[in-house]
């Protein structure tokens, strides 16, 4: 009986270590997408909520995001202050991310007082 007690303990840590590394796998693939996505605002691609979605999709969690800098471009009809532009296609992907729970709130620039979004495009 204390072989299938080692055995046991045995097989928890070997599963206790497979999940550390699935984490530490998922965590590396959010930090690269965040990357991309800053990297894509700096473009002018402003996904980043469907990027979020992307995300929450494959099981990461996301407590909080912060919007901003989305620059005007041809078809963002909705406006947030001086440095929020959104299309139709953001809203819906914002209301999503909401719906499952994301804490959403935008910033023109860091030094803004937060903006509650979702209040925005209601």
């Amino acid at each position: 009986q204390l072989q299938k007690v080692r055995r046991g303990v045995a097989d928890v840590a070997t599963a206790r270590k497979r999940i550390e590394l699935q984490a530490q796998g998922l965590q590396k693939q959010a930090d690269k997408l965040q990357g991309q996505a800053k990297a894509a605002l700096g473009q002018g691609n402003e996904d980043l909520a469907r990027e979020a979605l992307a995300l929450l999709g494959k099981g990461v969690r996301i407590p909080a995001l912060n919007i901003g800098g989305m620059h005007y471009s041809a078809g963002k009809n909705v406006s947030i202050g001086k440095a929020i532009f959104l299309n139709d296609q953001d809203c819906e992907s914002l209301k999503k991310l909401a719906a499952a729970g994301v804490a959403i709130e935008g910033r023109g620039v860091p030094s803004d007082s937060p903006v509650d979004l979702m209040a925005a495009i209601s």
